[in-house]
């Protein structure tokens, strides 16, 4: 049963990981289109100069709109994987708990066999709590990325966006790939039963990346001001 639980969270990183990598594709390809379809799609305006005809601007503006795609269902795949493990989280904290539950005495009286239920159903709850905050908070902070980019959609496909924004995009994802890497760590630590401080490195790093997606959030809304 551990092999069949260890090769279905495997399966699921996997899939994980393959989401982040279709998420910084995404962010490359905006970020390729970027400088054109700026310099010519603001008001409409196409410069006869530029090389670039117009055809060739709207297969870029298409361009761009297949990388905010891929923005977006990149992370979306990760969250959804993620949400995954909370289930298998949930699912060896109760077995785990359960399997080392005060056992009620036979004969005992109703209020020490109560107080025994009691204690045993907090300690299952904590244990819950315990094994799904560091998915929780992985999957709060792949929400936020999404929640940008869905919030300054037209601005990232039109490339009215600072350059800046791209590179500390690329850094937040590589950040949340260590957060998933470190998740899958800490979800084989719990099916072997292991002790591990994990979660901690995973609050740390979620932290950090809330902050980096503070300063994008900053730009990008600093830019559709000022634009």
């Amino acid at each position: 049963m551990i092999i069949q639980y260890s090769l279905f969270s495997k399966t699921i990183f996997v899939v994980a990981i393959c989401g982040i990598i279709i998420a910084l594709i995404g962010n490359y390809i905006l970020s390729n289109a970027h400088n054109e379809l700026y310099k010519n799609t603001d008001n409409n305006v196409i410069d006869c100069d530029q090389l670039i005809n117009k055809q060739q601007l709207l297969q870029k503006k298409q361009t761009a709109i297949s990388g905010h795609n891929a923005l977006v269902i990149g992370y979306s795949i990760t969250a959804f994987s993620i949400f995954s493990t909370i289930l298998l989280a949930v699912k060896y904290s109760n077995n785990n708990a359960l399997g080392r539950t005060t056992p009620t005495l036979v004969g005992g009286n109703f209020f020490n066999k109560s107080k025994t239920n009691i204690f045993n159903g907090i300690q299952i709850l904590l244990k819950i709590i315990n094994s799904i905050l560091p998915s929780i908070s992985v999957i709060g902070v792949i929400t936020y990325v999404i929640i940008l980019t869905i919030i300054y959609k037209e601005n990232l496909i039109l490339g009215r966006v600072s350059n800046d924004y791209y590179f500390w995009s690329g850094i937040s994802s590589i950040f949340i790939l260590f957060q998933i890497i470190l998740l899958l760590v800490f979800i084989f630590n719990k099916i072997e039963n292991k002790l591990t401080n994990v979660h901690y490195a995973i609050y740390a790093l979620s932290t950090i990346t809330i902050i980096i997606l503070g300063i994008e959030n900053i730009i990008l809304a600093s830019f559709s001001t000022d634009g």
